[in-house]
């Protein structure tokens, strides 16, 4: 079976919720993180259901300059 990804994006932050049967949870968030390191975005990556390895949610911003 194939994960299942859902996104939107509100005032600037993307919510993104990842599921899978397989416990790669760990993997999706190592993607997110390397794709934006990649196209040098700085943004804070904030993550809840970190003891679930099937299941993560991510807010994303952008790192403002001050």
């Amino acid at each position: 079976d194939l994960p299942t990804i859902s996104y939107k994006e509100n005032d600037g932050e993307v919510f993104i919720e990842y599921h899978s049967e397989k416990p790669f949870a760990d993997l999706a968030e190592g993607l997110i993180e390397a794709a934006y390191k990649h196209y040098s975005e700085d943004v804070e990556i904030v993550t809840s259901d970190v003891n679930d390895k099937n299941r993560r949610s991510f807010c994303i911003r952008k790192v403002l300059d001050e």
